[in-house]
C-alpha cells in the first residue's frame, strides 16, 4: 500500500469567516465523496463545435479505467465503498464514515458554527497517497459547507 501522502493542488480550505470549530465531526456519520478524474485526453485541444454521443465523448475524454481501478484499490484498502464510476464524467463516488473519510484523505474534519450555520468542515489541504496524485483531480464532499447561495 503507497503509505506516502502529498497534498493535492488547490484543496486548501479555511474557515469560513465568522465561523470557529466548535468540535470534531462525528466519526460514525456516512457520507459520500466524489472524486473526479483527469481526463484521457486535453478536452482544450479539440474543436468546441464537435457533436459526440456519450460513447465518444467517454472514449476521447473520459476517465482511463486504469486510473479507476487505482481509485478501486485505494477506497478498498482504506475500507472505504465504491458507490458509482462514471468513465463520460470522470467521476468516482465513494462512500465511509467520517472517521474512515478523514483517514483516507488525510484531513482533521470537524464541526463548525457561525454566522448562522454549522457544517461540517476542514481546515488546510486534502492529501493522497502520491499513487493518485495527477489521477485525481478534485474530491468534493469531505464537508459540507455552502459553497455559493442564490441570491
Amino acid at each position: 500500500m503507497d503509505t506516502r501522502y502529498v497534498a493535492l493542488a488547490g484543496s486548501e480550505r479555511q474557515v469560513q469567516p465568522g465561523a470557529r470549530r466548535v468540535g470534531p465531526a462525528d466519526p460514525d456519520e456516512r457520507l459520500e465523496v466524489t472524486l473526479y478524474l483527469r481526463a484521457r485526453n486535453d478536452p482544450r485541444s479539440e474543436p468546441a463545435d464537435q457533436r459526440l454521443t456519450r460513447a465518444e465523448l467517454a472514449a476521447r475524454e473520459g476517465a482511463q479505467p486504469a486510473d479507476v481501478d487505482a481509485v478501486r484499490t485505494f477506497a478498498h484498502a482504506r475500507g472505504l465503498r465504491l458507490v458509482r464510476i462514471n468513465l463520460a464524467e470522470r467521476v468516482v463516488v465513494l462512500s465511509g464514515t467520517v472517521e474512515a473519510c478523514a483517514r483516507a484523505f488525510q484531513v482533521d474534519l470537524g464541526q463548525y458554527e457561525g454566522a448562522g450555520t454549522t457544517y461540517r468542515g476542514r481546515e488546510g489541504s486534502i492529501h493522497l497517497p502520491e499513487s493518485l496524485i495527477g489521477l485525481v483531480v478534485a474530491v468534493l464532499g469531505l464537508d459540507d459547507r455552502v459553497a455559493a447561495e442564490r441570491g
